[in-house]
């Protein structure tokens, strides 16, 4: 076999055309793409660019679900951190109160993320 038709695709490289009938022994891959892939058409008014607003959306939710993790991360490790150098006590001695304290290590976080 020197040349396999997947739908539009054609494969004519004897390295990937062993790696795929290898595949296709194990999995019936071939019948997979043929049934699922390449006979189920997409609606015609969908173009090539229709799809690339859901994935920039899911990365851009990746970002400030990582970023608020970090943010937290980073806050936590800020405050733990100053009370066991005791730098805590001598802030905390001062007329402000414990939230302003959190608030403003977690601010402080959050512009160092962003």
């Amino acid at each position: 076999m020197t040349e396999l038709k997947l739908g539009p695709i054609t494969l004519r490289n004897r390295l990937v055309l062993k790696g795929f009938e290898m595949l296709d022994r194990r999995f019936a891959i071939k019948e997979i793409l043929d049934e699922e892939v390449f006979t189920k058409l997409a609606p015609t008014h969908l173009g090539i660019f229709s799809c690339f607003g859901g994935i920039t959306f899911f990365i851009f939710l990746m970002q400030i679900t990582t970023g608020l993790l970090l943010m937290v991360y980073l806050s936590v490790h800020l405050v733990l951190s100053e009370i066991d150098s005791r730098a805590v006590y001598l802030i905390l001695t001062r007329p402000i109160r414990r939230w302003q304290y959190l608030l403003g290590r977690f601010l402080g976080a959050l512009a160092a993320v962003a």
